[in-house]
C-alpha cells in the first residue's frame, strides 16, 4: 500500500471522487457532483476514467453532409424532466425538437399494418381500433373486455408475456407487445419481469383492477387538475424529443460545462480496493497508476463492474454479474428521396418474432424528427440482432438493407451507411429483477463513499440515467464526511 499517496489524499482540503465510466451516466454524475458541491460550499475534484478515447458511451451522433445520424439512443422521453432540466440549466433547451410523426407500424409478411392510434399508450382511439386490420375481430373483443378481467394475485413476479396475455389476450401479445418489447429491449417477453419492465401498467392493475380503467381515471384527473385546453394540447404533442444536432448534443454540452473542472483519464480501471478505516478507495488503471479517492461512482454495465468489486463485496459483485444484457447493432442509412418508390409514412415499424430475421425495428428518422437537411434525403435506422459476433459491418448492413426491401419499396442502394455495435447495452429485467435490484441497493448502501449509476438501475432510458446520476450524486455528497 502506498502510504505516502494515502496521507497526501487524506490531507487535502477537497473531496476526490472517481467516476469509472464516461458515458452519459458518468458525465451527468460529474455535472451533478459539481453542481451539488457548489450549493453546499464544498470543494470537489471529480475524475472520470474512460477506457475509450471518446466520452458519451453509446450516445454518439455522426454527420453525413449535414444529416444527423444517431448511432445509439436517438431520443429521450419528454415527460421525464431530467434531460430537459440540464438543457435549461446549460441554456441549450432551444435546441430541443419534439417528435413530428408518431404513427407506428407492425411488419406483416411484405406489408406494414398501422398500430391503432393511442394503443401504444393504452389510450386507444375506439373507431381506429375497430377499423384496424392489425387485429382479428376476436382480438378486438378480447381487448374491449380487459376491464372485466379479474385482478392478478400479485404474489409473484409475472413475466411480461404472462401479464400481457392475461390482461389483453394472446393475439395482442403476439401482434403488438412482443414486437414492441423485441424492438425496445431486444428480448423475449417471456424472459422479462412485468414489474421491472412495465411498472406503470402493473401499478394500474393493482390500484384499479384494470389497465384501461386506470388510464381513463388518470386522464380524468389530469383534466380536472389542469387547464383542459393545455392538457389536450400536451396529449397531442410528441412524447419523445431529441436535439437539432442529435443526442450527441447532450454529450457535447455536458463536456463543455465540465471544462477543466473534471480530470479525464483515458485508461481502463483494472483494480480497486477500499481502505475501510479511513473510508478511502484505491484505484489502479491499465497504465499502472494508482490513486486514492474519497468516493467512487461506478458507471459501467454490471458484467464490467463485477470483477472490479469482487474483492470489495463478493455478494455485490455476483449480483452485478448476474444482470443480463442484449448487444444490438444499429445500422444507419441515407438514401436519396428518389431511391424509394413511395414516400414513407409514420415513424417506423416493428418486426414480430414470427417473421423476424435480423432487423428488430426500423425508425424512419427523417420522418420522426424533421430537420432542415433531411428534405432531399431519407434517413433510416435499423436495430438488428447480431447472431454471429464475427459478422462484418458490411454483412450486417447488407442483411439490413435486404430485409428492409421486403417492407419498403427501395430501388437503389444507400448513398451512405454506418454500423454501430453496442456490447452489453440494454439490460434484461428478468423475473425476480426487483429482488436482485433490492440486494444490489442494500450492498451499495453498506459501502461508504460508493455509488452505482447506469441504465440497469432505475430505468434504461437516457432520462432515467440522468435522473439516477442526479440522485446518486446528491446521496454521495450527503454521505461523505468532509
Amino acid at each position: 500500500m502506498n502510504t505516502f499517496n494515502f496521507c497526501e489524499s487524506n490531507c487535502r482540503d477537497s473531496l476526490k471522487v472517481a467516476i469509472v465510466g464516461g458515458g452519459v451516466s458518468g458525465l451527468s454524475s460529474a455535472y451533478f457532483l459539481l453542481r451539488e458541491a457548489k450549493t453546499r460550499g464544498v470543494r470537489i475534484e471529480p475524475t472520470i476514467f474512460e477506457a475509450r478515447s471518446d466520452l458519451g458511451g453509446v450516445v454518439k451522433t455522426v454527420r453525413h453532409g449535414g444529416l444527423v445520424l444517431d448511432m445509439g439512443p436517438e431520443c429521450f422521453v419528454s415527460t421525464k424532466p431530467a434531460v430537459g432540466e440540464i438543457a435549461r440549466e446549460l441554456h441549450f433547451d432551444s435546441r430541443i425538437i419534439t417528435q413530428a410523426e408518431r404513427r407506428t407500424f407492425i411488419a406483416e409478411a411484405s406489408a406494414l399494418r398501422e398500430v391503432p392510434e393511442g394503443l401504444l399508450s393504452m389510450n386507444p382511439n375506439i373507431p381506429a381500433l375497430l377499423m384496424s386490420r392489425l387485429f382479428s375481430s376476436r382480438a378486438k373483443v378480447r381487448l374491449a373486455a380487459e376491464p372485466l378481467i379479474r385482478r392478478g394475485n400479485n404474489s409473484g413476479d409475472e413475466s411480461v408475456a404472462d401479464f400481457v396475455s392475461r390482461r389483453f389476450g394472446i393475439e395482442f401479445l403476439e401482434r403488438l407487445a412482443e414486437p414492441l418489447i423485441g424492438g425496445l429491449y431486444g428480448a423475449d417477453p417471456s424472459m422479462l419481469s412485468a414489474k421491472a419492465s412495465m411498472p406503470h401498467l402493473v401499478g394500474l392493475e393493482i390500484a384499479h383492477g384494470s389497465v384501461f380503467v386506470g388510464m381513463a381515471k388518470d386522464r380524468c384527473r389530469q383534466l380536472i387538475e389542469h387547464d383542459r385546453q393545455r392538457t389536450l394540447a400536451k396529449s397531442n404533442a410528441g412524447t419523445m424529443s431529441t436535439f437539432d444536432g442529435g443526442m450527441g448534443v447532450l454529450v457535447d454540452e455536458l463536456k463543455a460545462s465540465l471544462g477543466t473542472r473534471v480530470r479525464i483519464i483515458n485508461s481502463q480501471v483494472v483494480f480497486l480496493c477500499r481502505y475501510g478505516g479511513a473510508n478511502k478507495w484505491l484505484i489502479g488503471s491499465r497504465d499502472r497508476k494508482k490513486e486514492w479517492f474519497d468516493a467512487i461512482m461506478i458507471a459501467l454495465p454490471g458484467p464490467a463492474a463485477a470483477p472490479l468489486l469482487f474483492s470489495v463485496d463478493e455478494s455485490l459483485s455476483c449480483a452485478l454479474s448476474s444482470i443480463k444484457y442484449s448487444s444490438p447493432a444499429v445500422v444507419s442509412m441515407v438514401f436519396e428521396q428518389a431511391a424509394l418508390a413511395e414516400p414513407l409514412k409514420g415513424s417506423g415499424f416493428l418486426v414480430p418474432k414470427s417473421i423476424r430475421r435480423s432487423v428488430r425495428a426500423c425508425t424512419f428518422s427523417s420522418n420522426k424528427f424533421r430537420r432542415e437537411m433531411t428534405r432531399e434525403h431519407v434517413v433510416l435506422r435499423a436495430s438488428c440482432n447480431v447472431a454471429d459476433a464475427k459478422s462484418s459491418d458490411e454483412e450486417i448492413k447488407l442483411a439490413a438493407v435486404d430485409e428492409l426491401r421486403d417492407y419498403l419499396k427501395i430501388l437503389e442502394e444507400p448513398i451512405f451507411s454506418i454500423v454501430a455495435r453496442h456490447e452489453n447495452a440494454i439490460p434484461q429485467f428478468a423475473p425476480g429483477y426487483e429482488n436482485l435490484l433490492a440486494l444490489i441497493e442494500r450492498r451499495k448502501a453498506a459501502l461508504p463513499g460508493f455509488a452505482l449509476v447506469g441504465n440497469a438501475f432505475g430505468g434504461m432510458g437516457v432520462s432515467d440515467c440522468v435522473m439516477r446520476a442526479r440522485l446518486e450524486s446528491e446521496r454521495l455528497l450527503e454521505q461523505i464526511e468532509f
